[in-house]
């Protein structure tokens, strides 16, 4: 008989418990009000969670091994976890969805099944009889992390949506998902924090925000729900962000005001296009807006040629105030409402230029391709503990980068390698141009070739100057100290 696992409560619910009520005293109404909450929680969205399993052929893949959890290829933990080597076995990544449509459309996240060359859908998955569909992705959308599969069945019961925007730092949440194959686990935790911007693995922000929680959240739990003590999904689980692996307090879950806006294109199998300016920018400093009597703003400081914002006649110099009717709060948000808006025409951008407001129209690009999309990790290089890409037009794009800028993007330094010990430490982010000599020459390192001669031949005890471009053409220099483990 296949063991049961029910829905697991943690530990943290009996410490609120003592902390609300000592030893041999009565339970608080408080405390009853609070317990009654969550199990009414658990009984409404318990029957909208459903497992998902993505079944990987070895054959049919290039790169290491996919039983690794999907957690770990998802987001860059601050200890790297060496691959797993490839079983000839087909292989299972496990992940959590949830009901959206009742006639069988399941929200997860698209790294759970993004490799998949089967999905199946399990419905009571800790039960002895558990019901089990192949599903078919009809819709992907990178950028959100966000999938949606559809099985032929009828008749379900759907999640409700709360609004993401609503919740308040602190108030409770409940997290359901499949941890370590622990089906229809339900921990317990607050929102920790809201509009959490994380890091891509070159270093650049991610475009999509997340609501941070303290809810336990582990492999397996991907895709599944964070939930209000209405019951009312206000975030879908995808990332954790750990030293180790396991869950530390540090999880994050994608908005579901940003799940409603990505859930119809998903259903019917569309593009998500995102909208794009064609500008470097800087939030304008404290100093420059008392200069200048403006509360904030967005100044611009690059243009890119042909592109929206130079054919509306914005121009470097010119200081954004409001983009669409609202006034973005940091750099994050700014860039989120330029990719929410899509293609959209003729949207109102407001700016400050030469001691007067001016506002013009604007009709959005299509943004390039993020960086979720370059190129596969089988082309990069590593030396001295660090991996490097030779630099493209979209690398530049991100970093804003001029043209004439060469070299190597440093996606990855290695913990306690010889990239990691210089001074200062190597950055993920940064792209490798060149090395300066003792005499003070310069030794450009502009391809992968140049990667692997010059810096190839450093032997132990060498030190080496290696100049780096960060972003908007900053340069800096770090000394290196060769190691036997070159």
């Amino acid at each position: 008989m296949q063991r049961k696992y029910g829905p697991v409560v943690p530990a943290a619910i009996g410490l609120l418990m003592v902390w609300l009520f000592p030893a041999g005293a009565g339970v608080p109404p408080g405390a009853v009000a609070l317990e009654e909450a969550l199990t009414q929680v658990t009984d409404k969205i318990l029957p909208v969670v459903v497992n998902i399993r993505s079944e990987i052929d070895p054959g049919s893949h290039s790169g290491s091994g996919k039983d690794m959890d999907e957690l770990y290829k998802r987001f860059p933990f601050p200890f790297q976890v060496p691959p797993q080597q490839r079983r000839q076995a087909p292989e299972v990544a496990t992940g959590t969805g949830i009901v959206v449509r009742a006639d069988g459309y399941i929200l997860t996240n698209n790294h759970v099944v993004k490799d998949a060359d089967k999905v199946k859908v399990v419905f009571g998955a800790e039960e002895d009889n558990p019901e089990e569909y192949v599903g078919q992705v009809v819709g992907k959308d990178p950028e959100s992390d966000l999938a949606v599969i559809k099985i032929d069945k009828t008749g379900l019961p759907v999640a409700e949506f709360g609004d993401s925007d609503q919740a308040k730092i602190g108030s409770f949440v409940v997290a359901i998902g499949s941890p370590f194959q622990f089906y229809q686990s339900v921990s317990l935790g607050i929102v920790s924090a809201k509009g959490r911007y994380l890091r891509n693995p070159d270093g650049t922000r991610t475009f999509q925000d997340y609501l941070q929680t303290d809810a336990s959240i582990n492999m397996g739990n991907s895709g599944g729900p964070l939930v209000n003590l209405e019951g009312k999904v206000i975030g879908i689980n995808t990332i954790i962000y750990s030293p180790t692996g396991g869950n530390v307090g540090l999880g994050f879950s994608v908005p579901s005001n940003t799940v409603l806006k990505v859930l119809p294109f998903l259903i019917e199998g569309k593009k998500l296009s995102r909208g794009y300016l064609g500008i470097g920018f800087e939030p304008l400093t404290k100093e420059l807006a008392d200069y200048y009597g403006i509360e904030s703003g967005f100044q611009v400081g690059t243009v890119q040629p042909d592109g929206a914002a130079d054919k509306a006649g914005i121009v470097p110099g010119d200081t954004i105030l409001s983009f669409d009717g609202k006034k973005p709060k940091d750099s994050e948000e700014f860039r989120r409402m330029v990719g929410e808006a899509g293609t959209k025409q003729d949207v109102p951008v407001v700016l400050f230029r030469k001691g007067k407001e001016v506002t013009v129209q604007v009709d959005l690009g299509e943004r390039p391709v993020g960086e979720g999309d370059q190129p596969a990790a089988a082309e990069a290089k590593q030396l001295l503990g660090m991996t490097v890409l030779e630099l493209n037009d979209e690398h530049r794009k991100q970093l804003e980068l001029g043209d004439d800028v060469k070299g190597l993007l440093i996606t990855n330094v290695e913990r306690d390698s010889d990239a990691d010990n210089a001074k200062p430490p190597l950055q993920p982010g940064t792209v490798l141009v060149g090395m300066d000599k003792p005499n003070g020459d310069f030794v450009a390192i502009e391809n992968m070739d140049q990667y692997q001669q010059i810096l190839g031949k450093l032997k132990p005890g060498a030190k080496a100057a290696l100049v780096v471009t960060t972003r908007q053409g900053h340069q800096r220099r770090h000394v290196v100290t060769v190691s036997e483990k070159k």
